[in-house]
């Protein structure tokens, strides 16, 4: 897989390579996990919040303390 990136994001990337000593590969590649496991999560609360509704639960955070 290719990401087109600017050419000042590419210097940058490179500039952050060479700073912290690890592989642009690696310097795109952790915060792609964290999206994927954010992404996740947020489908897990939804489907949750899907099912709590179809059962007729609700939450009203007005009210909640």
């Amino acid at each position: 897989m290719q990401v087109h990136l600017s050419p000042d994001q590419e210097a940058h990337l490179i500039e952050l390579a060479v700073r912290d000593g690890r592989t642009r590969d690696q310097l795109v590649q952790e915060p792609l996990e964290q999206f994927f496991a954010a992404d996740a999560d947020f489908i897990e609360a939804a489907m949750k919040g899907l099912s709590s509704l179809s059962r007729g639960e609700t939450f009203d955070a007005r009210t909640s303390q």
